[in-house]
């Protein structure tokens, strides 16, 4: 089946990248203020994760626009809004420096974005397919945790 090889590439490179994230806190740790360092990772990793989840239910409901316009305009502003509020985290727990030590940081962020927005769609195509079932294809397309 199609779509299982799909979500079975989509886990698999989400695997990928969560191990490349992770093993970037080595980097941190040759570092001189490396407490520093890793406090302000650690406090990123888990904004990552609820950045994680946002990134999919927004591409999610950016899959459903169809027929709900509507609601889908009045809650683009509350997107926005979280989305400058993941800007000014970023910028409180040091971003640009964390990304100075380790510029993996960056393309792994980015990988990350990509894969949650692929999930999304998996999600509203796994929904379209499957009518019959209820919505939530997999809590792992949620989560950016090792399955």
């Amino acid at each position: 089946m199609a779509s299982m090889r799909k979500i079975d590439a989509y886990m698999d490179r989400k695997n990928e990248l969560i191990t490349e994230y992770t093993s970037l806190e080595h980097t941190l740790s040759d570092e001189p203020d490396p407490s520093r360092l890793l406090n302000n990772f650690a406090i990123l990793k888990r904004l990552d994760e609820l950045r994680y989840e946002y990134y999919v239910a927004k591409s999610y409901r950016d899959n459903i626009k169809s027929g709900l316009e509507s609601a889908v305009s009045s809650n683009s502003m509350l997107l926005s809004d979280i989305e400058v509020e993941i800007r000014k985290l970023e910028e409180v727990i040091g971003l640009d420096e964390l990304v100075t030590v380790a510029p993996q940081l960056q393309i792994v962020r980015k990988g990350m974005a990509e894969n949650a927005h692929e999930a999304g769609r998996l999600i509203y195509n796994y929904e379209v397919q499957n009518k019959e079932k209820w919505k939530l294809l997999d809590q792992r397309m949620y989560e950016l945790r090792q399955s």
